[in-house]
């Protein structure tokens, strides 16, 4: 009987100890997401610190989209600039859009994202002039939020 009943005690010590495990590696995965989220927005981040200093820290480039909003003639070189800065701003909200979607930004930080969208789209039409030209260059949701963002006139003329 004794054996038995050690048996007993030592069965229960082991599920115990599973449980406890169990409950560890809950918390550490936790921990883990929170890592990895946090990570994630900071690189989010960075990337919108280094689009925005590429037009603040370049005189040139800052001219060449303006002159481009005001639909003045661009050299080839000149104007692969403007797409690459244009699909540069838009893989970088697509990325906030992601993200947005699978929950990485609360309801209103989320929308302060969309409204910054909205605001610098009203504001530069090569960035809606490339977007009309390429939007079916990305997927389907994040073309619906940002044709909501536009005038629905702006991709027909």
């Amino acid at each position: 009987m004794d054996y038995e009943r050690l048996n007993r005690w030592i069965t229960l010590g082991a599920n115990v100890a599973v449980l406890a495990g169990i409950a560890l590696l809950i918390v550490e995965l936790d921990q883990n997401h929170d890592t990895v989220r946090a990570q994630t927005r900071n690189e989010i981040s960075q990337g919108e610190l280094m689009l925005l200093s590429s037009m603040s820290g370049n005189k040139e480039l800052t001219e060449l989209l303006i002159r481009a909003g005001q639909g003045r003639e661009l050299s080839d070189a000149e104007r692969l600039m403007v797409t690459t800065q244009s699909e540069s701003a838009f893989r970088l909200w697509q990325n906030v859009h992601y993200q947005g979607r699978n929950g990485l930004y609360d309801d209103e930080e989320f929308a302060k994202h969309v409204d910054t969208m909205r605001s610098v789209l009203s504001h530069s039409p090569w960035l809606v002039e490339y977007w009309c030209n390429n939007r079916q260059l990305y997927p389907a949701k994040f073309v619906a939020e940002i044709d909501g963002l536009i005038s629905s006139e702006s991709c027909l003329n």
